[in-house]
């Protein structure tokens, strides 16, 4: 009986499959430990769960941005999405007034507006 070796391809033409290596200035190759009292760690752990982001990440682009960009809360995404819908609201109610008259639409119109203030004033509680 005699033993199977498979030979190698040699193909030239054959992808390699995976992700592409990085370049060699993309490639982070320093690293640096940095140390936290107690109440900072809690502050940073707290921000990396809220942002379901790592440590690691955090305190790099702290360090090399000056900042963190927090992703949107779910009230404040709500609060966008009414405002875009009640915008398009406004919109028909300016193209209603054009046709129509400005005092066949005036009580919608303040209804609205109310309505736009009050978004309005939640967002800026939310901030």
């Amino acid at each position: 009986m005699t033993e199977f070796v498979p030979t190698p391809r040699k193909d030239p033409e054959r992808r390699k499959g995976g992700r592409p290596r990085k370049d060699s200035t993309e490639k982070k190759c320093h690293f640096i430990k940095v140390g936290f009292d107690e109440l900072n760690f809690k502050k940073l752990k707290k921000r990396s769960r809220r942002m379901k982001a790592s440590l690691s990440s955090i305190v790099y682009d702290l360090a090399i941005n000056g900042k963190i960009n927090e992703p949107l809360s779910q009230e404040m995404m709500d609060c966008f999405r009414k405002l875009a819908g009640m915008a398009n609201n406004l919109n028909q109610l300016a193209h209603e007034a054009h046709i129509a008259g400005y005092e066949d639409v005036a009580a919608a119109d303040r209804l609205l507006s109310e309505k736009i203030d009050e978004v309005l004033n939640k967002l800026s509680e939310l901030r």
